[in-house]
């Protein structure tokens, strides 16, 4: 156990709501988990390898997600188990009815799991959990296990299974699923939310199965040619550098994503590519997708973006990196962007 290690994170968790987690975990046979619209590592990585503990500790689970994840995330251990909201809405119905525990992993606003949430889970009989790194949360459950000191909900999981003294449960393929939802949520583990207690629990999933250099690749070395060459354009056509806000702005519009047949996943990690330009310290990724305009937003040191997203669009997030649905058209959010760089220059300059 890494019980020391974890003592001063461990000191922020109520110890009743552990003992309390236990009693309805042990009370409980139809146990449903939840992630958000749009599923991401730390999404899968957390889901699957809570689900896959709970199994282990004799509990019936379903893991239901809104929508589909991407390709690159097929290969997480029994994800082809996932029940698909968007896909057969009658099966998840089902799985909820006949649930007498749930969780919310990975978000905090109810709006975050799409058409999941017109099934009024807040009002449903089964006690809900949730359990999430994500800053202010805006929605009310029995249990809530919310830390922003975490770097992602898969590390929190893992130090929740290490207070129900469940560390034994972990093999290889959980550890795979952590290991995921952590390097995936961390960039690599470069992000500024990576701490030694972060390299700590890596190193514990290593020992117990996770094999960093395939699931590197898995995630990683999977492009399409027609990823490469959207990603080609990208870089030589769509990308604006704000040099007084040392601001990268990036924009591709539906048309443009069609023309090199897009396919959900494919615009991961562009965010990224902006950040690596010497001296810049914010990017802005707009894109159009079927479902309306997406702002990513990643951000250096102080400048807090999460608050930028919140401000412009009612999105949030992390300090250094969130998301929000942007305005009716890519040019009009790209427009109310570059218009609020002025109120952030302390940060930027």
């Amino acid at each position: 156990m890494l019980t020391d290690d974890l003592c001063n994170f461990v000191a922020m968790i109520n110890q009743q709501d552990i003992t309390e987690l236990r009693k309805l975990i042990d009370r409980s046979n139809q146990i449903v988990i939840t992630a958000h619209k749009s599923p991401d590592g730390d999404s899968i990585g957390s889901s699957m390898g809570w689900a896959l503990v709970l199994k282990k500790m004799g509990k019936q689970v379903s893991v239901v997600f809104p929508d589909a994840f991407a390709d690159y995330l097929s290969w997480v251990p029994f994800s082809d188990q996932i029940i698909i909201y968007d896909q057969d809405p009658d099966l998840a119905k089902q799985v909820f009815g006949a649930a007498d525990l749930f969780f919310a992993l990975d978000y905090n606003a109810f709006n975050r799991i799409g058409k999941i949430s017109e099934l009024n889970l807040q009002e449903a009989s089964f006690k809900k959990v949730m359990i999430d790194h994500h800053r202010d949360p805006k929605m009310h459950c029995d249990l809530m296990f919310s830390y922003s000191s975490a770097c992602a909900t898969a590390e929190l999981i893992y130090m929740i299974i290490d207070e129900l003294n469940e560390l034994d449960q972990i093999d290889k393929d959980i550890a795979s699923c952590l290991y995921t939802g952590i390097m995936t949520d961390t960039g690599s583990f470069r992000f500024s939310s990576t701490t030694s207690l972060t390299h700590k629990i890596v190193a514990d999933l290593l020992d117990k199965g996770a094999n960093q250099e395939q699931i590197h690749s898995a995630l990683f070395d999977q492009n399409t040619f027609d990823r490469l060459a959207l990603l080609g354009y990208m870089l030589n056509n769509k990308m604006q550098f704000i040099k007084p806000f040392n601001t990268v702005l990036i924009a591709l519009d539906q048309q443009e994503l069609s023309r090199y047949n897009f396919k959900k996943g494919d615009t991961e990690g562009f965010v990224n590519y902006g950040l690596s330009i010497k001296g810049c310290r914010m990017v802005a990724f707009v894109s159009e997708k079927k479902d309306g305009v997406r702002v990513s937003f990643r951000s250096k040191a102080d400048m807090p973006v999460n608050e930028l997203a919140g401000a412009l669009f009612g999105g949030g997030g992390h300090k250094n990196a969130a998301g929000a649905k942007g305005l009716k058209t890519v040019e009009q959010t790209i427009e109310k962007i570059k218009s609020a760089l002025p109120e952030y220059a302390q940060y930027l300059s």
